[in-house]
């Protein structure tokens, strides 16, 4: 009976089920002759590779949407610069507050805000719109 023990500060290595009769062999090196290849298990990334994916994360997608977007909402009257109060007909808190909320998050800012910042925005919606 074989055994596969890998340490963890083996270098990574392809690993190859070979089988010669009715022995079943595990090794690092390729089946000899006379042994039947079965399958093949490939590296796995080293822990300083997989950091380095989660480390540099990729690049944030542009939303190609953004600016005719603002401009809709400025044909609106809902646009940078347009004040709205509880007397502008068609006013409502939880809409506003989901508007503001909305533009934080697509900024520049807002987009690498934390857990607990987003968290914040969804509080005060929640808080405007019960």
């Amino acid at each position: 009976m074989t055994f596969l023990i890998i340490a963890g500060s083996v270098p990574a290595q392809d690993i190859h089920k070979c089988v010669r009769g009715k022995e079943i062999s595990y090794q690092s090196e390729p089946c000899e002759a006379g042994q039947t290849h079965l399958k093949t298990w490939g590296t796995w990334p080293t822990s300083s590779e997989a950091y380095g994916r989660v480390r540099n994360p990729p690049p944030p997608r542009i939303d190609p949407d953004y600016l005719p977007r603002q401009a809709r909402r400025a044909r609106q009257g809902a646009g940078p610069g347009t004040v709205i109060s509880p007397s502008t007909p068609g006013y409502s808190a939880c809409a506003e507050m989901k508007r503001m909320r909305d533009q934080y998050l697509e900024s520049e800012q807002g987009r690498n805000t934390s857990y607990d910042g987003r968290r914040a925005w969804n509080d005060r919606v929640y808080d405007a719109c019960k």
